[in-house]
């Protein structure tokens, strides 16, 4: 997905975006498939991961690695470490995303084209970043997270009429133009 955010910032920006999210594709492909299924061999009671009582709390992927390093180390030290290691890339991730979130509110707000505009395209004088625009993506990120603290289900429907609102979106006659 950077990479084409970022694609009229590059050197060879005809060839060198189109290899990227290629290349970043092939990985996540091969890594992802890798994970899935060094998790599937890794499940040593599947009443265990599927528990809301367990001791990972009904999170599935967190007791696979408990059950898993308990198992082979008699202590669950290891797959609390690999859960660190998930939750970095976790973070780093959100990093990125707020960057180019925040970029693109920046630009918006310069041509006029999201509320409050005036004050998303405020650059700080001594970071020279758009600090409003990260710091307003990050509190309607927080917000849009605020449901999940009280009931999946509200997150998973807030997360689905997005996607729906997506396709939708993406189908009218205004993108169509475009």
């Amino acid at each position: 997905d950077g990479p084409a955010h970022m694609s009229e910032e590059v050197a060879g920006a005809s060839l060198a975006p189109p290899k990227a999210i290629l290349v970043g594709w092939g990985v996540m492909f091969v890594g992802g498939l890798s994970l899935v299924i060094s998790l599937l061999f890794s499940i040593t009671s599947i009443d265990s991961v599927l528990s809301e009582d367990s001791a990972a709390g009904g999170n599935p992927m967190a007791q696979i690695m408990y059950d898993a390093a308990q198992q082979r180390f008699g202590s669950p030290a290891a797959g609390v470490g690999l859960m660190v290691i998930i939750i970095l890339g976790v973070f780093f991730c959100v990093v990125a995303t707020m960057t180019y979130v925040s970029r693109i509110l920046f630009c918006y707000s310069r041509d006029r084209a999201v509320p409050l505009s005036w004050l998303w395209q405020k650059v700080d004088s001594r970071t020279k970043s758009p600090i409003f625009a990260v710091w307003g993506v990050a509190l309607g990120a927080f917000c849009l997270g605020l449901p999940m603290l009280g009931s999946y289900t509200a997150f998973n429907a807030i997360l689905s009429l997005s996607t729906i609102s997506l396709v939708v979106v993406s189908h009218s006659d205004c993108c169509r133009r475009c």
